[in-house]
């Protein structure tokens, strides 16, 4: 087959031209023309690259795996949750619950079958902790290590990820386990040349050339492995501000993971949750999606978490229906406004905020998520 035979029978019918030709004959024109076109561009790419197919490439974006965060509101907002294969970072002030949603994923990988990577630049993580929010640091599957610089963070990465490829690179898509690399944080790594200098000398710029340097590599190995890699990133006070409207505050290490990640969310503290007597349980937290490629962005949900237990799944959703006014209270009780599509049963639709947890949410879950497009469509 020579470039310059087409395939336009395959595009258009008879009929088609037919119809085109009648309605507009200068569009079935050009519809033709890039028909024959496009054929010409694929036929030239094949000749550099004898593996592409144009179909198979969009079938690769359009089927995105995702891993949940363990909170439905959440993944729905998402698209379904974290995108397998890509750069994510989930950034906030000190003190916001970043970190323990951090473990939420790496609990959530290892349930999916999957291989749970921790690297801890902070010296601040307690495994009694993480047992607490349910994930086994005793498991073999999650891997836990301790590293100081950028530097040393992605000579590490480097070398999961060329032995994730050497094991993985004859199986079958299918059989490749999922694989979270979680960094806490991002913020509190230096440099080697920040550590071997002085402490009054000052590097422009070095941690934001490193990271620059570093993913543009990343990005591509990422996908050929399956892994996932979530920053996580304190915001800081952003120095010299002048005027009105500008940001407060601005997360450390340049702007390359801004543009690398697929998802970026920012996690923001609403307030304290307390009990009858005042003793502080936890933080309502508002979680907005400030970055997303694969479904709308500046999305908000809302999230408790309990200091004991972590995230609360059913105590999140009632707050999430009490912002969006799908419940009120009426004296002691709690009644449903009403969900889009949601046909509540009668004795769910008058309930006391003490059955929420136990009886109310565990019953009407499924039929909240049941269709995703009408839960967003309400909220």
């Amino acid at each position: 087959m020579t470039k310059s035979k087409i395939k336009s029978e395959e595009t258009f019918t008879k009929a088609d031209l037919k119809v085109l030709n009648m309605v507009n004959p200068e569009y079935a024109k050009t519809m033709l023309h890039a028909s024959e076109l496009t054929d010409t561009i694929i036929y030239d790419l094949k000749k550099l690259d004898k593996s592409f197919d144009p179909v198979k490439e969009k079938e690769e974006i359009r089927n995105i795996e995702y891993l949940s965060y363990g909170l439905p509101n959440l993944d729905l907002r998402l698209g379904g949750g974290y995108p397998v294969s890509r750069i994510s970072e989930i950034i906030g002030l000190e003190g916001s619950g970043k970190s323990t949603l951090g473990f939420m994923i790496l609990k959530q990988t290892l349930d999916s079958g999957g291989i749970a990577i921790l690297i801890d630049t902070e010296n601040a993580i307690e495994f009694s902790r993480l047992e607490i929010l349910g994930l086994d640091a005793g498991d073999k599957r999650f891997l836990y290590k301790q590293l100081s610089t950028l530097e040393e963070i992605y000579s590490y990465l480097d070398r999961i990820i060329n032995s994730i490829y050497e094991d993985i690179k004859n199986k079958p898509k299918g059989s490749r386990p999922p694989i979270t690399i979680v960094i806490d944080s991002l913020a509190a790594a230096s440099t080697k040349k920040e550590i071997e200098s002085d402490i009054d000398s000052a590097e422009m710029a070095e941690r934001a050339r490193i990271n620059s340097k570093a993913l543009r590599r990343l990005t591509v190995s990422l996908k050929d492995v399956n892994a996932s890699l979530i920053f996580i990133n304190q915001l800081r006070d952003k120095m010299n501000m002048t005027g009105f409207g500008g940001p407060e505050f601005v997360s450390p290490g340049g702007k390359a993971v801004k543009y690398h990640a697929t998802h970026r969310l920012l996690v923001k503290n609403l307030g304290q949750i307390k009990d009858a007597d005042k003793n502080v349980l936890g933080n309502k937290l508002e979680i907005r999606t400030i970055k997303n490629k694969t479904a709308p962005p500046m999305q908000k949900t809302i999230v408790v978490l309990f200091y004991k237990t972590g995230y609360n799944e059913a105590a999140g959703i009632f707050e999430e229906l009490k912002e969006f006014k799908a419940i009120y209270s009426s004296g002691p009780l709690w009644k449903i406004k009403g969900i889009e599509g949601v046909e509540i049963p009668e004795e769910f639709k008058t309930f006391k905020k003490s059955d929420w947890e136990t009886i109310v949410y565990p019953a009407l879950k499924d039929l909240i998520f049941s269709t995703p497009e009408k839960f967003m469509k309400t909220f």
